[in-house]
């Protein structure tokens, strides 16, 4: 392993902060309100998806783009007010740490938007871990693959990328900046979705950390 080889790009949601919970309770408020069945978490790993209009519509939340637009301007005011309850995913930070005192290269890009995922780095303390943190101009997670090609066409062409993520749009990030993915089932996807893609899907921080620093991502 050559710390000058390769960088991380890491997802944040579900990644790094375990909040799927979170999204779920967000949502099933929704569905109540609209008189429709309530999920739980096991069918939201197994069917949210981006772009999120297409996962509204699987929940009936999908009524009118304007709906739509409204729903996801009060989905974003209720996980304001409770975004700091969720967690650090038990073992990420330690890797994070390690990679840092190893001089390997880290950022952070996301499908949140860019003013709250600023304000959450911060909150768990890990600026001083990334040389950037680059989310979407948006509400609506939407821009995510855009804001990686900008960030991976700033850095030196000869480091290799490697896509830390929980979903498979952290799979279409890693093709379009031509990079390395390794995918978590700990977070927004069940392990079964991710495990159809073909890459390499881990369970547990301890297996993450062993890819990462395995010679395959030289």
């Amino acid at each position: 392993m050559n710390k000058n080889s390769f960088c991380v790009f890491w997802d944040w949601n579900g990644t790094i902060v375990d909040d799927a919970w979170l999204f779920v309770e967000i949502l099933n408020g929704f569905l109540k309100e609209n008189n429709e069945p309530e999920i739980d978490i096991g069918y939201y790993k197994n069917n949210f998806c981006f772009p999120i209009s297409a996962f509204y519509k699987d929940l009936n939340l999908y009524k009118s783009s304007l709906f739509f637009n409204a729903l996801s301007v009060l989905f974003i005011s209720q996980y304001k007010k409770r975004m700091f309850e969720p967690v650090l995913v038990p073992g990420v930070f330690s890797i994070i740490k390690k990679l840092n005192a190893l001089g390997i290269k880290q950022y952070v890009v996301s499908a949140q938007k860019n003013s709250l995922l600023k304000q959450l780095v911060a909150h768990y303390k890990m600026n001083v871990f990334f040389d950037r943190v680059v989310g979407v101009d948006n509400s609506l997670a939407l821009g995510k693959v855009r804001a990686a090609k900008k960030l991976s066409s700033s850095l030196d062409n000869n480091i290799k990328r490697v896509v830390v993520g929980d979903t498979l749009l952290d799979f279409e990030v890693a093709k379009k900046i031509k990079g390395q993915c390794l995918l978590v089932d700990w977070g927004h996807y069940s392990f079964s979705r991710l495990a159809r893609s073909g890459l390499v899907v881990v369970s547990s921080a301890q297996a993450l950390l062993e890819n990462l620093l395995s010679p395959n991502v030289d």
